[in-house]
């Protein structure tokens, strides 16, 4: 089952339609149904609720009045290592996060302090 947090896709009629981000989930009343609860990425965001089985869950076509509909996993992106920073950033050391106004600053030799 998708973890909570996890950004889906929502496609109907075998067209994306928008992102959703799984909040929780809560037994239905009904054995193997979940209460899927999610907020619709979009402006403004939107809580809803859906009725699922695990598998539906997990990107099992399924229908919603007569048109079929499916959740698919958006890929997440790739973590930068903090190794890999250095290259990213060479005008950064050790993590330090340095404004425009400051690099300026230290370009000319001009410091903060006095």
């Amino acid at each position: 089952m998708r973890a909570p947090g996890e950004v889906v896709a929502i496609y109907r009629d075998n067209k994306p339609i928008g992102y959703t981000r799984i909040k929780e989930y809560a037994h239905d009343r009904k054995p193997g149904w979940f209460q899927v609860h999610r907020l619709l990425l979009g402006f403004p965001p939107q809580e809803m609720v859906w009725i699922l089985r695990e598998e539906q869950i997990d990107g099992e076509p399924f229908t919603m009045n007569d048109r079929p509909v499916q959740t698919l996993s958006v890929p997440s992106r790739r973590t930068v290592a903090a190794s890999d920073v250095h290259s990213l950033h060479p005008g950064q050391r050790n993590g330090e996060i340095v404004s425009r106004i400051e690099k300026r600053a230290r370009k000319r030799g001009i410091s903060d302090e006095g």
